[in-house]
């Protein structure tokens, strides 16, 4: 018998079997706002409509569990230190003559700061996903938000 209940590579840990509709819910409120599935969610961080084809569902844990691992060079993060003292962590999604709009991991929207506000930029290797996202879904959401994102999406 595994720690957790279920035979190796299964989903059913201490809260029972996965939950599509949870998953689904969890996905809405926390992954949306970056990640895009079907025709759920935004398109600023990778869209994971296919990811079940791409990746084995471990890798898909890790990526949950470890965002830092492995993040392609579109994804990295940029920080930006305000003229005023203020340190912005983003992804660069638009940038002008006059402006850089960032994506925030705390912040629905962008944010635009104008290059005459900006003191330093520097790139991070590391990802605007929270380290500790998998810690606030618990692992029964870690669990159905799995399983949501191995069924097919809605189009």
């Amino acid at each position: 018998m595994f720690p957790r209940g279920g035979p190796a590579g299964s989903l059913v840990g201490r809260g029972g079997a996965p939950s599509v509709a949870d998953g689904e819910k969890l996905f809405r409120e926390t992954c949306a706002t970056c990640h895009r599935f079907g025709a759920i969610g935004a398109g600023y961080g990778p869209d994971l409509t296919n990811v079940a084809d791409r990746m084995p569902r471990r890798d898909v844990l890790r990526a949950i569990f470890f965002p830092n691992e492995n993040v392609d060079a579109k994804y990295v993060t940029t920080a930006l230190v305000k003229k005023d003292g203020t340190t912005l962590r983003g992804l660069v999604i638009r940038e002008s003559a006059q402006d850089v709009t960032i994506k925030t991991a705390n912040e629905a929207e962008p944010i635009a700061v104008a290059k005459g506000e900006i003191a330093k930029r520097t790139t991070e290797k590391t990802s605007i996903m929270p380290d500790d996202i998998a810690d606030k879904a618990t692992d029964n959401g870690v669990r159905d938000v799995t399983a949501y994102l191995f069924t097919k999406p809605v189009k």
